[in-house]
């Protein structure tokens, strides 16, 4: 099995209406959220699309792709957080549609997006801070997964000051192969581990190390250390981090429900000692439920719903 690191091509920052707020500057907490937006594809045809999106019988159309746009932007409004990370968008053109609807109050002003060439979805990061600099981070393997892999999206954040590093991560899914999906979460695992390694030899000592993103496997299926914290282990060293579902309630089963189970995929993980987890959980507002409480995942038939994936938001508190 080789692997290597590689950039990926496709990286675009955008800065938008770049008005510095004074209530911004020195703060003494931020909100982070991660939400897998649910294979959201523009309405043009590129070949890239999935199945059921490219299927006549779908009736998918630049219609049903505006109203879609009318509810993503209403949901960031609803999450509300300072720093937003999506995940499953398709391209630049996507990123574009949702800045024009964006409303100024939003203050989501900076935004940066990633995807590898060949793969059919990419990241999107909004932020109320400047957006200070992004790049990538990519592992190939060939042998095992020759198709085209998520990178791991560094973006860095000015926040009064004070840099917060944050890792978008979405991992291989398990529905491609049990062993194999595995094996690549696991490189996955390591390349994250070598990033924040790496960074913590480059960055200044109070740089905030966040990573976030749909990991897709559950909090136990992560190599724990002392006092719970999650493991992610590189070549003779490991760097441990703070699990968001360690401090929400214990009625937050999970951000996405399978076959009649909750599941926590989707985290969001803390590597700095230089701070500390406030208030977190999944965003439960009307729009993002059914009457019942799970997810209210998009029908591309029907034209309804949202995601089957709920936000997940924390607080994070700086020292």
């Amino acid at each position: 099995m080789r692997k290597k690191l590689v950039a990926v091509f496709v990286l675009l920052l955008l800065v938008y209406k770049a008005v510095q707020f004074v209530c911004y500057k020195n703060p003494k907490k931020i909100s982070i959220a991660t939400w897998n937006a649910q294979t959201f594809f523009d309405a043009d045809f590129s070949g890239g699309e999935y199945t059921e999106y490219s299927s006549s019988k779908s009736g998918w159309n630049s219609e049903k792709y505006y109203v879609r746009l009318l509810r993503l932007v209403d949901a960031l409004h609803e999450i509300d957080a300072d720093i937003i990370a999506l995940e499953e968008i398709e391209n630049l053109n996507v990123a574009h549609d949702i800045i024009k609807l964006l409303p100024f109050s939003s203050k989501l002003h900076y935004a940066v997006f990633a995807k590898q060439p060949g793969s059919a979805l990419g990241l999107l990061v909004f932020s109320r801070y400047p957006i200070t600099g992004a790049k990538t981070h990519q592992i190939q393997l060939p042998e095992i997964a020759p198709e085209s892999l998520r990178p791991v999206l560094e973006v860095h954040v000015n926040a009064g000051g004070k840099d917060i590093a944050v890792f978008v991560n979405h991992w291989k899914s398990k529905s491609s192969g049990g062993k194999t999906s595995e094996v690549v979460r696991q490189c996955q695992s390591r390349l994250l581990a070598e990033c924040v390694f790496q960074l913590k030899k480059e960055a200044a000592e109070n740089t905030l190390i966040v990573a976030a993103g749909d990991f897709n496997q559950t909090t136990g299926e992560f190599e724990t250390g002392s006092g719970g914290r999650v493991l992610f282990c590189g070549k003779n060293f490991a760097e441990e981090a703070e699990s968001v579902w360690l401090k929400t309630a214990d009625s937050d089963l999970g951000s996405y429900f399978f076959r009649d189970n909750w599941e926590q995929i989707d985290h969001i993980f803390l590597f700095s000692d230089n701070c500390r987890f406030g208030r977190c959980g999944t965003v439960r507002k009307r729009m993002f439920v059914h009457a019942g409480g799970t997810p209210n995942a998009y029908k591309i038939y029907t034209g309804t719903g949202l995601s089957d994936h709920l936000p997940l938001k924390a607080e994070i508190h700086l020292r």
